[in-house]
């Protein structure tokens, strides 16, 4: 089994072609450091950029682990096929930039990868490969959330569906940090895939796994906005459901890929 870790520079100082990491970049770094402590880091590799580098350096001087360098221009097949054969074990730190880390990631699981707004900087992209070269990816985040900009918004859309209470439900699909106008005027916003742990097609598992999405809902009158946690196997069902405001939402269906789309139900709170 081989583990690939992708992310992407933390924050620089400004847009010049080979700047340092500004302070918020080196918190991010530590905080880097911090995530993978307990790791059994076997390789690292970064681009020839200063800012790439230094977002690795605290994790490589925990794990007394060198750095090796690569030009971010190479090819992402390429690369992906040169790392899997240089690693056929282990657990590998890999630095790129908003514009290679997507297609890395693909190029090494062979699926999908939703592309990196200038603005994020948390993604941290895993890619386990069996012994069989069978692939799989997650996203996860790491440090401080970075705010992504607004997506339009979706009408929610129906057909209506059983609740808790027998109240209608309306459906809606999202993709990763698409929101939808809820009746009240607030905003229900795909925030992230958190993991996804299921069980691939075509597999028999004794468990069938489980993936976890957040959601953000933005009241109208402004505020603190809420963090939803929902996943693909509840336990009991009963849990599906989540509350907030004077609605409650499920996740019907998610699909398979490291940015999948999400089917929510949402409904009316029962009082």
């Amino acid at each position: 089994m081989t583990t690939f870790i992708l992310v992407r520079h933390a924050e620089k100082v400004d847009a010049s072609r080979d700047p340092d990491l500004s302070a918020a970049g080196h918190a991010r770094a530590r905080a880097l450091a911090a995530r993978l402590q307990d790791l059994p880091l076997t390789a690292a590799y970064a681009t020839e950029f200063k800012r790439t580098a230094q977002t690795l350096a605290p994790t490589l001087e925990a794990h007394a682990l060198p750095l090796t360098s690569y030009p971010a221009a190479t090819p992402a097949e390429a690369f992906a096929l040169r790392l899997r054969q240089s690693h056929p074990q282990g657990t590998v730190l890999i630095a790129g930039h908003s514009n290679t880390v997507p297609d890395l990631v693909a190029a090494l699981c062979a699926c999908d990868a939703a592309p990196m707004p200038d603005e994020e900087f948390d993604r941290l992209s895993i890619v386990h490969v069996d012994a069989n070269g069978k692939a799989q990816a997650t996203v996860e985040r790491y440090g401080a959330p970075t705010a992504l900009p607004a997506q339009p918004s979706q009408p929610m859309a129906t057909p209506p569906s059983a609740t808790p209470g027998n109240a209608a439900a309306t459906t809606v699909q999202l993709a990763v940090g698409a929101s939808t106008a809820l009746p009240d005027g607030s905003q229900l916003r795909y925030a992230a895939l958190v993991n996804d742990s299921r069980c691939p097609p075509g597999v028999q598992c004794v468990w069938a796994g489980d993936a976890e999405i957040q959601l953000e809902w933005r009241p109208q009158q402004g505020g603190k906005p809420q963090v939803i946690s929902l996943h693909t196997h509840p336990r009991p069902p009963a849990t599906a459901w989540v509350e907030f405001g004077t609605f409650q939402v499920r996740l019907a269906d998610l699909t398979r890929g490291i940015a999948p789309k999400a089917t929510l139900e949402v409904a009316a709170r029962q009082h």
